[in-house]
């Protein structure tokens, strides 16, 4: 006879495998943003950038194309080094092996600068060639201001832009950052352009595009590079960094879609003899002619005649007044930070309110083809862990689509509390300081989820320690709820819980059920009616339904939601029911909660309205689904983002539908690759078909 399988081993087993597995998790040194394989953030800039940190962008080919080994070397770390000892941190951008990385490490600075011979200059228009053919080079201005756009940092530091060539009625040579400042809304903060161009032709090409050009400091001449006066002037001053931070966001929040160029001439004391460079300038400009030297290898072929014609002098001037650029530039990010933490701090005070589970659950499963042993002994597989609960899943989705939520939970002073809280504050965006609300316990274990699969994927054993979610206390954040433009709580919160929030909250309390037996709670607490918006799938909203004395009589889901919700909608006046693959069945009482878009939701019937949305009608639903957990956690939280913007109803459920279905692609919970570009109100309206009302399915009197 076989002995019993000890399972108290097997758990013993597996959680040591668990708690191994977490401890090697560290956090890796550079994102994939947005799902472009090719763009990489460094996790200490996309740390900055979440944290809303002062960051400065500095471009590559100084190091590639702009100065002679070692000399290129050594002045991108002390430029980086000035910008930290300033208070903000440098971001170099370049391109290492076909990936566009924005935080480029000392080895991988120094690399590019050894390697400068064999590496490509790069603007723009040459991303598909060196990121296809796995390439390595200096970014330039052009390219460099697209990269820091993308990746969310206003603040550019380099040596001079390119311009109008001398020449060009002929040539047509024109740089390409003037064009990329034109559509590109960052601050490059520059010693003017550089002297071997037409200055004024380039400010009157600025002037088309649309860009702002200041000169900072107490004078508006403009600089020239090596000289502190081009002979022209700019249309503005700005005299210090405070004065040229409000600049830049008040310009910015216009939304213009344009750049802004903070010209700052080169200290007195480094400036070189206009004379003498000029004459070097003619001189190389006739040389290149000669040597038939145009395009991308001109600027660098006259910088180097120049240099040498001048004895280095031009070389020390370039040095100094690429450092004088950096200590300008990161004092300027350092006020637009302050500027933008004012901001943030007001918005904080009316931010989202979001309370529930935190969970960290750990899949434990069998290889495929072999038999699950249950003698004590080491099954092989593969063990995973990801983070959950019902809130926190909620609320990160809602942080990915732009918004700052609060989030209250609750963790144990425990390893794996601290590799949650860990993820929260460096893994979604704009939550590094926002994780106040998640209490830490002492004498509690952090909640966790414990599976053992076979190698089939059923389910053989599983274990929750969920206690901890019992005693989630939000009394000590009641000013927030009061103030909060919405709460969001899960069914995982005690009747206590539930009943100081309802009563305490005036405004929107968004209820996600949790699960079957849970979704009573609110009825229990007595605060039913005080909800605003339920999202529940339908077996929850059976149960709550049931809690009522409200019963269905019709089996199917489409039908049997609509009969429900038409008693259902005299106690919460919004219910957004998930069906699975058949969509979402929307009921809302118009009277009792107003908004846009009266009528898009299904025909109006006795102030109520009941629509439904099928995403396999508009080929919406993934051919393979990866993962169904968090999907349902994933519209809430993309229906509450919608309705935070101020968006309509139908669009409110499109973005939660949409950050459902992204969920269902992804292997863990709420997907990284939200984009929110995806989500605004004109992206959503060409996303799937209209809805269809379903009012017809009402029980006849």
């Amino acid at each position: 006879m076989h002995s019993p399988p000890d399972y108290g081993k097997m758990l013993r087993s597996f959680a040591k495998r668990a708690s191994r597995a977490s401890r090697a998790l560290s956090p890796l040194p550079r994102l994939c943003y947005r799902g472009v394989a090719a763009f990489e953030i460094s996790r200490d800039v996309q740390r900055a950038i979440d944290n809303r940190q002062a960051i400065v962008a500095l471009e590559s080919t100084i190091v590639t194309h702009g100065m002679p080994y070692p000399r290129n070397v050594a002045t991108a770390l002390d430029v980086e080094a000035l910008v930290r000892s300033r208070g903000a941190l440098p971001a170099t951008i370049g391109v290492i092996d076909g990936k566009l990385r924005v935080g480029l490490t000392r080895e991988e600075i120094e690399c590019l600068g050894r390697n400068a011979q064999s590496s490509q200059k790069i603007s723009r228009r040459d991303f598909p060639i060196v990121l296809g053919e796995k390439l390595a080079g200096g970014t330039t201005v052009s390219a460099t201001a697209f990269a820091a756009r993308k990746a969310g940092i206003e603040v550019f530091v380099t040596g001079g832009i390119g311009g109008v060539h001398r020449g060009a009625e002929v040539s047509f040579d024109v740089s390409a950052d003037l064009t990329e400042l034109g559509r590109t809304p960052v601050a490059v903060v520059c010693a003017g352009v550089k002297s071997i161009l037409d200055v004024g032709l380039t400010l009157e090409y600025l002037e088309t595009q649309g860009v702002c050009v200041v000169t900072f400091g107490e004078t508006d001449d403009f600089p020239a590079f090596f000289t502190r006066d081009s002979g022209f002037k700019s249309n503005w001053n700005v005299a210090t960094a405070t004065e040229c931070a409000k600049l830049i966001r008040e310009g910015f929040a216009l939304n213009t879609g344009s750049g802004i160029v903070v010209a700052v001439p080169i200290p007195e004391e480094n400036a070189a003899d206009s004379r003498i460079i000029e004459n070097s300038i003619r001189e190389g400009i006739a040389e290149a002619e000669r040597l038939n030297i145009k395009g991308r290898h001109l600027t660098p072929f006259l910088l180097k005649y120049i240099n040498e014609k001048t004895d280095g002098a031009s070389l020390r001037a370039n040095v100094a007044l690429v450092k004088n650029n950096a200590i300008v530039g990161a004092d300027i990010a350092v006020e637009l930070a302050k500027l933008k933490q004012e901001t943030t701090q007001e918005q904080d005070d009316r931010s989202p309110v979001i309370i529930g589970a935190s969970i960290v659950d750990f899949v434990a499963k069998v290889d495929s083809g072999a038999e699950l042993r249950q003698d004590g002994s080491t099954n092989p597989g593969r063990i995973s862990q990801s983070f959950g609960g019902v809130g926190r899943n909620v609320a990160e989705c809602v942080a990915r689509l732009g918004e700052r939520p609060h989030f209250i939970s609750a963790t144990g002073n425990d390893q794996t509390g601290e590799l949650l809280r860990r993820h929260w504050k460096e893994q979604v965006p704009g939550c590094g300081n926002h994780d106040a609300g998640m209490l830490i316990l002492g004498d509690h274990s952090t909640a966790t989820y414990c599976v053992v699969l076979r190698g089939d994927g059923e389910v053989q054993l599983a274990v929750g320690d969920m206690a901890i979610n019992d005693v989630i206390d939000p009394r000590r954040d009641r000013d927030r709820l009061i103030r909060a433009r919405l709460v969001c709580i899960d069914g995982n919160l005690n009747v206590d819980a539930m009943r100081f929030v309802c009563t305490t909250r005036r405004g929107h309390v968004w209820f996600e059920p949790a699960c079957v037996e849970k979704a009573k709670r609110p009825i229990l607490a007595g605060v039913h009616r005080l909800l605003t918006h339920m999202t529940p799938n339908y077996a929850e909203l059976v149960s709550f339904c049931e809690a009522l004395g409200i019963r269905v009589e019709d089996g199917d889901p489409v039908v049997g939601t609509v009969q429900l919700c038409e008693k259902l909608l005299d106690y919460v006046p919004c219910v957004v029911t998930t069906l699975g693959e058949r969509g979402v069945v929307v009921a809302r009482d118009w009277r009792r909660l107003p908004g846009r878009d009266v009528g898009r939701c299904g025909r109006i019937v006795d102030g109520k309205s009941y629509a439904h949305f099928a995403p396999a009608r508009g080929n919406l639903m993934p051919v393979h689904v990866t993962s169904v957990n968090g999907a349902g956690d994933s519209l809430t939280g993309g229906m509450i983002a919608g309705t935070l913007k101020g968006y309509s109803m139908s669009n409110c459920v499109r973005a939660g539908l949409r950050a459902a279905y992204a969920s269902l692609l992804w292997k863990n919970t709420v997907s990284n690759q939200l984009d929110i570009s995806d989500f605004t109100e004109e992206e959503l309206e060409k996303w799937g078909p209209d809805f269809e009302d379903v009012s017809s399915f009402l029980r006849e009197n």
